[in-house]
């Protein structure tokens, strides 16, 4: 099952809403990110670029409503995230995450869907993200967006998203 089809039946919306909220995750990723960090995936799935635009607008709105700096949680990963090392650096980037993931949500409940459900989209696009780019890639694009590593619970031992789940569940409570 392709991406918007697993975010279509997950999140109980239509094409159009799923490619909206694959393109507005995708579009919060490419925020944090260096340019040029989702050229692969680009190169490897096309479709990636209408998603994009498709949440563009939408974007736009979430972050000039909460941008780091009016964003408490924007704001704070700034401070613990910028040269900051070691376990404050770490907690920099689950700041950074927390907030990202706020605009995210906010974003895909605008398009009517319930705020448990949104946090599911997530998981969905960054594993989507995973099997475009390969392990290494993504390694590499978590290396460029430290909170990606905080949210998804990767690590040198071993690949995988479990974090994220844990972390959008308590900032959902």
């Amino acid at each position: 099952m392709d991406l918007i089809s697993q975010l279509g039946s997950t999140l109980g919306i239509d094409t159009a809403q799923a490619e909206s909220a694959a393109g507005a995750i995708l579009g919060t990723v490419q925020q944090h990110a260096p340019a040029g960090a989702l050229d692969g995936l680009l190169k490897s799935a096309p479709e990636a670029s209408g998603w994009l635009a498709k949440a563009a607008p939408l974007l736009g709105a979430a972050t000039s409503s909460s941008s780091s700096s009016s964003s408490p949680l924007g704001a704070l990963g700034g401070l613990l995230g910028g040269g900051g090392g070691g376990a404050l650096g770490g907690l920099g980037g689950l700041v950074q995450g927390a907030a990202a993931i706020q605009t995210v949500t906010s974003i895909v409940e605008k398009l009517g869907v319930p705020p448990e459900l949104a946090a599911k989209a997530v998981p969905l696009v960054l594993a989507f993200v995973q099997s475009k780019l390969g392990d290494g890639g993504f390694q590499q694009l978590t290396a460029q967006v430290p909170f990606l590593k905080e949210l998804g619970g990767t690590s040198s031992e071993g690949g995988g998203l479990g974090g994220l789940g844990g972390l959008v569940g308590g900032f959902l409570k």
